[in-house]
């Protein structure tokens, strides 16, 4: 027989639990809604405050486009540009000896010349505020072009036009400014943006992808600078417009020495000629308020513009007499981008990012070779692979120009020289064995030094209290240690690396 009470009991608890679970759900809903219901309000407001945002950052941008305007209203000044420094003063030698062993020669310690640590990376404002009005569709055109392998369309809309006289002068260039800054023009420069974005351009490469976009716009040359000028104005980048005979040029600085192109110097800062060789130029001496980028032309990471590889076969000796052979991959997008590179201090070439594929191939293919090696002997091969598999040409003889190659192009072009081996070999140590390499600058000349762990004999430096040892990947078949001789006792420049 069933016990009444606890029956009862059991009843009582099973009214209980459901009109706990009722009232639970009750609060549940009552909660949710209230949380939508904020969510809501949250969203109103942030809604509310980007257009208040919006109105007063383009109320602040309409002030300083009007004062900027004025400002290029004005006679601009005349300006002697500096002749443009040069690379190398003196001359690389035509023919590398090969290594003899020396008799009785005891390693030498070698003179620096003061050095200067290099700069820490500064933080920057890169991403640019987008807030003009989007384009009409009825008024909204494509814009289509090749960028080193990689087709990149741009929307626009038809009030984003150029249109310039060939004859033109600081009233005419007001104008256009003024024209092109009440446009609806940030939807193209946020699309050029975001490409840049997805492409790891670094500042060059973001140049260089307006300008082709420029080039796709209009076929005139000046408004094509005029667009180039523009929109890396609107980008933040300080960049300054100047014109000589009706012609108008960029005027760019940099944080880095760019050789080869003229430049004038306001408040100590070097502005570039980029696109042109003259002697002087009319200029304004006022950057625009809100351009505070200085183009920097390190690439910190590989550009991904392409999916374009070739493949070198390397076959080469190492010092015990065997023959080694081994596939190099390396981008053919990028080697098509370095060729409109301009030439810049050596340090961007040493620190420079490679691509996947070339790191993976050149870690694969070497790494075998050295993996049971110690320290010694594991940059003994590296430093008899880069000596030995290359053909030896200067620049003059293969360019007619110097050129610095960055890693990859010692694969692709038939010869290279001191400076281009000295940047693969530094990239290669640095990567397959974490020791650290610093460059050795003689007079004409560029070698490297290997911080070992454990002591080595041979020529070296001593740099910040530790010993580098003398490496140069284009003295033929030069063990570690050893000084081209007619480089023996010469004071050297060390070229600190990131």
């Amino acid at each position: 027989m069933i016990n009444l009470k606890i029956l009862f009991f059991m009843l009582i608890s099973v009214v209980v639990m459901g009109a706990t679970s009722f009232s639970s759900a009750q609060i549940t809903n009552e909660y949710l809604k209230k949380q939508e219901a904020e969510k809501i309000k949250f969203e109103r407001k942030q809604n509310e405050d980007f257009k208040k945002f919006r109105k007063e950052y383009n109320e602040g941008i309409n002030e300083l486009d009007k004062d900027f305007k004025k400002y290029l209203k004005k006679e601009w000044k005349h300006y002697k540009l500096f002749k443009a420094e040069t690379w190398q003063v003196t001359p690389k030698p035509d023919i590398i000896p090969e290594y003899k062993v020396p008799a009785d020669k005891k390693p030498e310690k070698i003179d620096i010349k003061e050095t200067e640590e290099p700069e820490n990376i500064i933080e920057k404002p890169v991403e640019p505020v987008f807030t003009t009005p989007p384009p009409k569709h009825e008024t909204l055109k494509t814009c289509s072009f090749d960028f080193y392998g990689t087709n990149v369309s741009v929307d626009y809309d038809t009030s984003f036009s150029v249109s310039l006289p060939e004859e033109t002068d600081e009233k005419i260039i007001s104008t256009e400014w003024e024209k092109l800054s009440r446009s609806a023009y940030s939807s193209s420069l946020k699309q050029l943006f975001e490409t840049k974005k997805k492409m790891s351009l670094n500042d060059w490469g973001y140049y260089l992808l307006i300008k082709d976009y420029s080039t796709a716009r209009t076929n005139a040359r000046n408004e094509r600078i005029f667009y180039q000028w523009f929109l890396l104005t609107r980008s933040n980048y300080k960049v300054r417009l100047a014109y000589q005979n009706s012609g108008l040029y960029l005027l760019m600085p940099s944080s880095n020495t760019i050789y080869e192109k003229p430049f004038f110097t306001f408040d100590g800062q070097r502005y570039y000629l980029i696109d042109g060789d003259l002697n002087n130029i009319f200029t304004y001496d006022k950057d625009y308020p809100d351009a505070n980028i200085i183009m920097d032309l390190n690439l910190y990471q590989p550009v991904n513009i392409g999916n374009s590889y070739k493949t070198k076969a390397v076959s080469f000796r190492s010092l015990d007499g065997k023959t080694h052979e081994t596939n190099v991959n390396y981008s053919f997008n990028s080697i098509q981008f370095y060729k409109d590179y301009p030439l810049a201090d050596i340090e961007i070439y040493f620190d420079a990012a490679v691509s996947d594929k070339a790191r993976q191939s050149l870690r694969n293919g070497l790494r075998p070779f050295i993996t049971n090696n110690n320290e010694f002997d594991a940059v003994s091969f590296l430093l008899s692979f880069v000596q030995n598999s290359f053909k030896y040409e200067t620049d003059q003889q293969q360019f007619g120009r110097e050129k610095i190659f960055f890693p990859e192009e010692l694969f692709y072009y038939p010869a290279s020289d001191c400076e281009d081996r000295a940047v693969l070999f530094s990239h290669l140590v640095r990567r397959l064995t974490e020791l650290k390499v610093v460059g050795v600058e003689y007079p004409g000349h560029m070698a490297t030094a290997v911080k070992f762990n454990e002591d080595i004999e041979g020529d070296y430096i001593t740099y910040n209290g530790e010993k580098y040892v003398i490496c140069d990947p284009t003295y033929v078949n030069a063990p570690v240690g050893a000084t081209m001789p007619e480089y023996s006792g010469t004071k050297v420049k060390i070229v600190v690396l990131k």
